[in-house]
């Protein structure tokens, strides 16, 4: 009786190890050397294959604690989001702190993608949504006297910036929007194809022509957007979490990815936000003054300029403070967004559950990335003078919702004023 359970035992554990690759078993026994050897003649789909048991390489070296390996793995490019047949990431298996520690972004660089040393990179504050006719002349009076608030456009711009914004939303929503202005441009802006080429370009001029380790991920986050049409989308938000160039590219123009995003964004009601996440800055006195200022007028607005990440954590928003350089010309600051509500522009990364995992790189960071033209009041700013620090609380305001034809209307009376976002990219012949 005995040697038949044990001949059962033996055959289940054959049946375990069968038809895995040498890669998974080195990583999984801790083999260093073997694996250091055969990675070298790995290529990118084999070091991200889900072995016969629903695992990848990482699974089996974090799952074991082998740090060695671990490490290496994530230096050739191994996926860190994949799920197992459990539905669980390496990051998850960890069995200690030192080993999901090698998951985590470089703080020099978490640093720079959760904190601003120029808040004018990510904020400008604008005012209400109002026809000219209806702003009280009183009110345009104070605008005008607090030149430091209005750095960029004349209130009457910035007006037409929040019609931009509902506008643009509204247009890459509706389908049959983005039908029409794909037929009345000959660039076709709101087509798959010439979104993903405007992404691809900017992935093969950052990313690949800098040697960036993560070129052949993030290509392939771009090609399974382009490939797949039910949750794509998801791909372009891993894609913003890796460590590239990619990233510090759409400060500067947040377009490309923007569009895609709105145009698909309905697909991911339930990662749709609410609740409290933070962000740190470097302020000078004259920034704080400004911010002071919009709590002092309601109606005023702060509106984001391009994609901000925010953590549920307010710790890695925090970070910075206690390797922060004194600097009698600024003060450290945590931003505290607030949604009251569940806003299609603030959106939740972080893992919602089996079925929707963690859609970041870097599990740790909690990420809520706040999109493009998303509206806040600024109701408080509160100093705290024995530290220099700051802390400025933000609530969400929801853009005001545009039906496709007011969105028509208010393209046409503003056409001759500024193109629409769509009409950013012309083709080039």
């Amino acid at each position: 009786m005995g040697n038949r359970e044990d001949k059962e035992k033996q055959l289940k554990l054959s049946l375990t190890y069968k038809g895995m690759s040498n890669l998974y078993l080195a990583c999984q026994s801790g083999k260093t050397d073997i694996v250091r050897q055969i990675l070298e003649k790995c290529s990118y789909h084999d070091l991200n294959q889900i072995e016969p048991n629903g695992s990848t390489l990482l699974h089996a070296a974090a799952m074991n604690g082998h740090q060695d390996i671990v490490r290496l793995l994530i230096e050739h490019g191994c996926q860190r989001s994949v799920v197992n047949a459990d539905r669980l990431t390496a990051y998850e298996l960890a069995p200690n702190d030192e080993v999901r520690r090698l998951f985590h972004r470089p703080a020099s660089s978490r640093r720079e993608r959760f904190h601003n040393d120029n808040v004018d990179d990510c904020f400008e504050i604008v005012n209400e949504l109002e026809e000219e006719s209806s702003l009280p002349s009183d009110k345009a009076a104070s605008i005008e006297r607090k030149e430091s608030v209005q750095k960029y456009k004349t209130s009457e711009e910035k007006r037409h910036e929040m019609g931009y914004a509902a506008s643009s939303k509204a247009m890459c929503r509706s389908k049959l929007g983005r039908l029409l202005v794909d037929y009345v441009h000959d660039d076709a802006p709101l087509e798959l194809e010439t979104m993903a080429r405007h992404l691809k370009e900017i992935v093969d001029r950052e990313v690949a022509k800098n040697d960036d380790s993560e070129w052949e991920k993030a290509n392939d986050l771009l090609n399974r957007f382009i490939n797949h049409n039910d949750h794509s989308i998801e791909h372009l938000f891993h894609l913003y979490t890796l460590e590239t160039r990619f990233y510090r590219v759409l400060k500067n123009d947040s377009i490309p990815l923007a569009i895609p995003i709105y145009t698909k964004l309905p697909k991911l009601k339930e990662r749709y936000f609410q609740g409290q996440s933070y962000r740190g800055a470097c302020m000078t006195v004259s920034d704080l003054e400004a911010y002071e200022w919009a709590v002092q007028h309601p109606g005023s607005l702060l509106q984001t300029t391009n994609f901000s990440s925010t953590s549920l954590n307010r710790q890695i928003a925090e970070e910075f403070i206690a390797t922060s350089e004194k600097n009698t010309n600024k003060r450290t600051v945590v931003f505290i967004f607030h949604f009251p509500k569940k806003c299609d522009q603030a959106i939740n990364l972080g893992k919602i559950s089996d079925k929707l995992p963690c859609l970041s790189e870097y599990e740790d960071e909690a990420e809520v990335l706040v999109l493009p033209w998303t509206l806040f009041e600024v109701k408080s700013v509160y100093k705290n003078d024995e530290n220099d620090t700051c802390s400025i609380y933000l609530r969400n305001v929801l853009i005001p919702h545009k039906s496709l034809l007011s969105t028509f209307l208010w393209t046409a009376r503003h056409s001759r004023e500024r193109d629409c976002a769509f009409q950013k990219y012309k083709s080039k012949k």
